[in-house]
């Protein structure tokens, strides 16, 4: 029975309900509904799903369930309470803390006196000493005492209430800064993408960068080894032109140390001679000289 659930299997049983009547309509499904996956429904679910007038209406509805199970002599038993009271909140205030500021969904407080017992206190006032008003008395006084009940009862569900709309508004508040902060994790987390991409864009540039600077200083290497060959071939080329210069004046130096000797014969020899020889043959010896002297070494 309804007396043994806590509030939370309240709202849970008005979940129910949900799925019963608006759930259906609006397509939704229960784990749908049930936001956190814990298996009941709190009113911020229910308001977050549905709105706020499919909300009323399923607690509407689960209140008429609750009717129908439950009783008037078991609703007014047991002190004047009709639900079971939990950590001081009672199941009844679930609808009150969403219909409360609904003109038609607000409970009715009992009538202090009903018409029946107004009638029967009428017809007993006659005969005072009949069993008849004495009964009436009673249940006059019975009616009298469940109608100070009911009010004390509407007067804290009066209150139940209204702390109950705080927690809505304060819960409202809370969801709007989670909304809040979520947008606000998503733009970050959005940047921080962006930022990476940027990042491996920027990697991925210096590393081609890298790959271009090894293969120019590889160029560069190839370069320097083609350049050093050559320099070794130039060297090797200066080395064999300065032994052939020096060859040269080794023969240029042989070439004039010959004339000198062949010049050194021919002034000693000619004198001796010029007493005895033709004079012409003279002139061509002497001229054959001035041609040697000359480099000419050929005859006339």
């Amino acid at each position: 029975m309804l007396n043994n659930l806590t509030r939370r299997n309240a709202i849970f049983a008005a979940g129910l309900a949900v799925l019963a009547s608006t759930g259906t309509a609006l397509g939704l499904s229960f784990p749908q509904i049930d936001m956190n996956n814990d298996g009941n429904l709190t009113r911020t679910e229910l308001v977050s799903a549905l709105g706020l007038s499919g909300a009323k209406r399923a607690l509407r509805e689960y209140d008429l369930n609750r009717d129908r199970m439950l009783s008037r002599d078991e609703a007014t038993s047991s002190e004047g309470n009709s639900g079971e009271e939990v950590g001081g909140i009672e199941t009844s205030e679930i609808t009150a803390s969403i219909l409360s500021d609904d003109p038609q969904d607000k409970a009715e407080a009992p009538k202090e006196e009903t018409k029946d017992d107004k009638e029967e206190l009428k017809e007993a006032k006659p005969d005072a000493s009949s069993e008849k008003v004495q009964k009436a008395e009673q249940r006059a006084q019975k009616a009298k005492q469940k109608a100070q009940a009911a009010k004390q009862k509407a007067k804290k569900a009066q209150k139940q209430a209204q702390k109950a709309k705080k927690n809505v508004a304060s819960a409202k508040k809370k969801a709007q800064n989670a909304k809040q902060a979520a947008a606000t994790a998503a733009k970050q987390a959005k940047q921080d993408f962006d930022n990476k991409k940027q990042a491996n864009k920027a990697a991925k540039k210096a590393k081609q960068t890298a790959q271009r600077a090894k293969k120019a200083a590889q160029k560069v290497e190839a370069a320097n080894k083609r350049a050093k060959k050559a320099q070794q071939k130039v060297q090797v080329t200066k080395k064999q032109a300065q032994k052939a210069q020096q060859q040269a004046k080794k023969a240029q130096k042989a070439v004039k140390k010959a004339k000198q000797q062949a010049k050194k014969a021919t002034a000693t020899a000619a004198p001796r001679k010029l007493e005895t020889r033709d004079p012409a043959e003279v002139a061509r010896e002497r001229k054959r000289d001035r041609d040697f002297r000359k480099g000419k070494l050929g005859d006339d």
